[in-house]
Order: structure tokens, then C-alpha cells, then sequence
């Protein structure tokens, strides 16, 4: 396929723009209607090969600092298409547009071509079937069938057997020429796939045992807020803050990226604010609400979290989301940034409040730790940890979490390293904080019905303490009912 093949198709069908995305066949408009055509979708580098020949080497030039380059082309020296290319989240588009005068003209000279309905990537057809089953993860392993995570449990499909060559022919025709090639040498890749009217996916491509694997996590294309996700009041004072450093922690797989979305959409529609994300990679796509909002995907946009999160602090934000403090430099430069008036959102893969601090400071060296403890005590606004449950009734799943806010009590705790105390001090602080440990959510929810106790002590990171609690509550219960029960006549004489 050259570029000329799209184009004798375009005139001999009367279009008027010809659009090229890498992921979908080229696309023509005819009386407005955009129609697929009959060729494979493009991968990047089959977009570069189709485009780029056309450039002079200044355009070449502009290109190559990701900066949209506007010219015109002469097709077979009759007819002249405006084009335009661009980069879209991180991947090379195009877009060009015939003369109205031109038209005819080319209908008349140009033999037919065959157009057909919607093509896509066999990989598309799994992933719409996972979300039609409710599904939220793919799982691709040679040697066996497609597997579906539905309501936290990973299943076996009716599907074929993958082989190792029809896996290469399943994943790798998504990816584009820098894709493949990072793929190719560092033998993984972490990146994001959307399909237009169904959603995005965060895709992760790996070798195991020299076979190629992969796994899709589903991410909406609606963003849930914070009540539809059912999480505590207090994420949203915790959310007013002007300024620190606010942890999401929690495993792979704990719905960590949908909680600080539905934070980020918080804040969207509520200030007047520039909120910069750097992730690896994009995943939830927000538009600007009330807030400016700038997303930058690792790999494409920029090479590194601590050097986007660097320049970040020259682009006037007042909120940094940082998908993940991966190294002592990304930290380093979120505190700072905590420190000087902006708001951060960062994720940790830790459980617990006290593991997330031990971790902050562990990633230096033992010369810096004080500091680092000191500026961590300081800067922190909240830690928010959380596990997926499922609930009880099969219905799904929510999220436990445990709450930690920076109070001068847990500050004194941190500066001391004390960090052991940390538990008792955020029981301690329910009522008065709006803290809470893992045991009382999970309390909370067998109160609510969500779980039951059995479900609840099996989910549990520490189930003795939480089944003396549901102890003390039945004594208390019991203790209530003989009250009523011998309660003196003259009491009740009195109340009648």
C-alpha cells in the first residue's frame, strides 16, 4: 500500500479528506461520512513509510521534534491535497484535504477501487468480548486459551488455544515501529490501546520462557467519581488542601489508577486549577472541567518520570499527579514540589500507612534518611491505602481502605521513627480525624451488609484484631439486651 493507492481510492469514490491513525485503516470522507477502506490498519512505522518521503528535510526536521508540519501535495501533478501531520498522544496522524475544484476531476481520471465496511485487529475481538462478560483483565499466555479476571476471579475462555506464532499475529500488529523496537530490547513494554466507542486499555507485553505474553486491564472511557466509587467523605478534605504530598497505595491490581482518578475529576470540577499527570502510560482521559489539564505518557511525551516531574515545576502547575514514585530522583523532586506550593498525587505499591513512610525513606541512603524523614513528615497531607474485595452478594467489588492523615501526633511519630505506633494512632483517631484502620472499614461493610464476617475475616491483613472487635460488639449487643430484658416495672410504669 502506497500513498497514492489511498488516494486513487478517495477520488474514484468522490471523498473529500483522507485521515491516517496508526490502529485503524486509512479512513476517507464522503459527504461527510467517514468509511473505512479496504487496506490493514497502519502501524506507525507504515505511516512514517507512507508520509514521510513526501516532506522536504526542514519538514523532516519539524517533524522530528514532534511539532505539526502543514504542506501541500501534488498528486500525479493534476491535483493538489492540503495536508497536515501531527502527533497525538504520542503517535504520528495525518490528515489531507482535496480542492473542491479537484474533485471531478479525479473521479474522472482514476480507475476503481474496491471499499469495504469496518476492519480491525483480531485482538479487538477479545477485548470486546471481555467487556461484554464484565471482564476487567485479559490475559494472553501461549499454550492456552484467552483469559478473562471477572469480579477479581481469572477464567479460562471457550476460545482456541493461543500458539506462540498466533501470538506474535495477535499482539504485535497493534504496536508501532518505536513500540516494537523498545519491545524488542528491553523484552517488555507497558503502554495504552484505545477502540474508539468502548474505551482504553493499559496493555502490558512481556517474554516468558522466549514466548511472547500479554495482559490488558480495562479502563473506562466514563470516569467514576468519588461517590459512585463509594469511598470515604474524607478524600475530598483531604482533597481541598492547598499544598503536600498525597499517597495512594496498595498491590497491583487494587483499583489504585480509578481512585486517583476520580480524585483528578474531583478536582475538575470543582477548582480553577492546572493539573499536570505524568504516567506510564496514560490511562483515564480527562477533559478540561473547570481545571487546565496536561497528560504526559512515559515513553512518548517524555523519557522519565523524575524528568517530567522536573520541567513540570516550570510549567506553572498547582497539581502534579506522578503515576508511580519508581526511584530516589522522582521522590526527591515530589517533595520538593510538595514543598513549594503545588499539590501532589502520587502511588506507592505498598499495604500499610507505615510501610508506605518506610519505603519513602529506605530509597536513599542511609546519610540522607533523616532529611528525607523530616521533609516527608512535613510534606505529607495523606496516605490512602486499599485492597479490592469482593463483595459478599457476588455483585462486584469495592474497595478497603485504610486512612492516614498527617496529624501532629502522627508527624511527632514519623520524625521519631516511631512508625510501629502508627496503627494504634489512626484507630485511635476515627472519630475525631476521620481515619481509619483496614479492620474498621472492613467493620464497617459486615455492619452495612456489604460483607459478611466470614468473608471479612478471610480478607483481612490482620483477622484476630477484628474478630475480638466483632466480639466486642456481640458482648456489647448481649449486654444491651439484658439490660432491656430486667429492666425494673417502676422504669417501666414511669414511661407509660
Amino acid at each position: 500500500m502506497t500513498i497514492d493507492d489511498c488516494l486513487k481510492v478517495l477520488m474514484e469514490k468522490g471523498g473529500s479528506d483522507l485521515h491516517l491513525r496508526v490502529g485503524r485503516p486509512p479512513i476517507m470522507r464522503i459527504d461527510g461520512n467517514p468509511i473505512m477502506m479496504d487496506f490493514p490498519p497502519l502501524t506507525q512505522g507504515a505511516l512514517e513509510t507512507l508520509i514521510v518521503p513526501m516532506l522536504t528535510d526542514n519538514q523532516k526536521l519539524i517533524l522530528r521534534n514532534r511539532k505539526a508540519v502543514d504542506f501541500t501535495y501534488d498528486f500525479q501533478g493534476t491535483i493538489q491535497l492540503r495536508c497536515s501531520l501531527f502527533y497525538q498522544e504520542g503517535m504520528l496522524g495525518a490528515v489531507m484535504k482535496m480542492a473542491p475544484e479537484c474533485m471531478a476531476a479525479g473521479k474522472a481520471s482514476l480507475g476503481k477501487a474496491a471499499v469495504t465496511g469496518k476492519t480491525e485487529p483480531n485482538l479487538n475481538f477479545f477485548l470486546r468480548e471481555l467487556i461484554k462478560r464484565g471482564g476487567s483483565d485479559l490475559h494472553l499466555k501461549a499454550g492456552r486459551p484467552p483469559l478473562f479476571r471477572i469480579r477479581g476471579d481469572l477464567l479460562p475462555t471457550e476460545f482456541p488455544v493461543v500458539g506462540r506464532k498466533d501470538m506474535e499475529d495477535l499482539l504485535l500488529p497493534i504496536l508501532n515501529g518505536v513500540q516494537r523496537d523498545r519491545l524488542e530490547k528491553e523484552r517488555e513494554l507497558d503502554f495504552s490501546y484505545l477502540i474508539e466507542g468502548l474505551g482504553r486499555f493499559r496493555g502490558n507485553y512481556f517474554y516468558q520462557m522466549d514466548k511472547l505474553g500479554g495482559v490488558f486491564r480495562f479502563i473506562p472511557i466514563k470516569i467514576a467519581t468519588l461517590d459512585d466509587l463509594g469511598l470515604p467523605e474524607v478524600l475530598k478534605e483531604i482533597l481541598s488542601r492547598e499544598q503536600g504530598l498525597i499517597l495512594v497505595t496498595g498491590p497491583t491490581g487494587s483499583g489504585k489508577s480509578t481512585t486517583l482518578a476520580a480524585m483528578v475529576d474531583y478536582l475538575n470540577n470543582r477548582t480553577d486549577k492546572h493539573i499536570v499527570t505524568i504516567e506510564d502510560p496514560i490511562e483515564f482521559i480527562h477533559e478540561d472541567k473547570k481545571c487546565v489539564i496536561n497528560q504526559r505518557e512515559v515513553g512518548n511525551d517524555t523519557r522519565s518520570f523524575s524528568e517530567a516531574l522536573r520541567h513540570a515545576l516550570r510549567q506553572d502547575p498547582d497539581i502534579i499527579l506522578v503515576g508511580e514514585m519508581r526511584d530516589p530522583e522522582t521522590i526527591h523532586t515530589a517533595l520538593t514540589a510538595s514543598e513549594t506550593g503545588h499539590i501532589v498525587l502520587s502511588t506507592l505499591h505498598t499495604t500499610y500507612a507505615k510501610q508506605s513512610i518506610s519505603r519513602i525513606i529506605d530509597a536513599f541512603d542511609p546519610s540522607q534518611q533523616n532529611h528525607i524523614r523530616i521533609r516527608t513528615a512535613i510534606s505529607l497531607i495523606a496516605t490512602i491505602s486499599q485492597k479490592l474485595i469482593k463483595k459478599s452478594d457476588g455483585s462486584g467489588r469495592t474497595a478497603a481502605m485504610e486512612i492516614m492523615l498527617n496529624t501532629p501526633t502522627v508527624k511527632k511519630l514519623i520524625i521519631e521513627e516511631k512508625l510501629d505506633h502508627l496503627d494504634k494512632t489512626i484507630e485511635d483517631s476515627a472519630k475525631l480525624y476521620k481515619m481509619q484502620t483496614f479492620n474498621q472499614h472492613l467493620f464497617e461493610f459486615v455492619k452495612t451488609g456489604i460483607l459478611t464476617k466470614e468473608d471479612a475475616l478471610s480478607t483481612s491483613y490482620n483477622p484476630n484484631d477484628l474478630r475480638i472487635m466483632f466480639q466486642t460488639q456481640s458482648m456489647g449487643e448481649k449486654l444491651e439486651d439484658l439490660k432491656k430484658t430486667h429492666r425494673p416495672a417502676w422504669i417501666k410504669e414511669n414511661k407509660s
